[in-house]
């Protein structure tokens, strides 16, 4: 059976999400997958069926549904990535192939089929977005964003 495991921003922190990638151990010939984002850290891993549990999780993922803003679009690159690196490494299971494969026409098809990808989908984007609304002008000004990721400055001559 297919099983994950997910830690996002919400549920740990940085310094906790990156002391649990030091602490992951699978058995060597364990087919899995490592997703590893500056929000988030997921593994998946296992053989035979997928329960919908699984496929579920990481088709609201690779769809942006559990970005830190609704409709991101690097997720599904990354998902992309992450599965492919696994692929060229080691022999996946068919249940891993099958959910990663399906995940990826499922976040496609999400964003063709939606408009879920419409509007600012970068905290930087949304920033200018909030601006632009409040009617401050922009022509010269010194952005600095803060944020629990760091700090974003930007000059922006629109």
């Amino acid at each position: 059976m297919v099983r994950y495991i997910s830690h996002n921003q919400l549920s740990m922190s940085l310094s906790e999400r990156e002391e649990l990638l030091k602490t992951l151990i699978l058995h060597v010939g364990v087919p899995h997958v490592l997703l590893q984002t500056c929000d988030r850290i997921e593994l998946y891993w296992g053989e035979g069926s997928v329960p919908l549990e699984v496929s579920n999780h990481l088709f609201r993922v690779v769809s942006g549904l559990e970005s830190s803003l609704i409709g991101e679009g690097a997720i599904q690159g990354q998902v992309k990535n992450a599965y492919q690196a696994a692929a060229s490494e080691q022999k996946l299971s068919a249940g891993l192939h099958r959910l990663f494969q399906t995940s990826l026409s499922v976040g496609k098809r999400v964003r063709t089929e939606s408009a879920i990808s419409q509007g600012a989908i970068s905290h930087s984007q949304a920033v200018i977005e909030c601006l632009l609304q409040e009617g401050i002008p922009l022509k010269n000004a010194l952005i600095t964003m803060f944020g629990n990721q760091g700090i974003f400055q930007r000059n922006s001559f629109l």
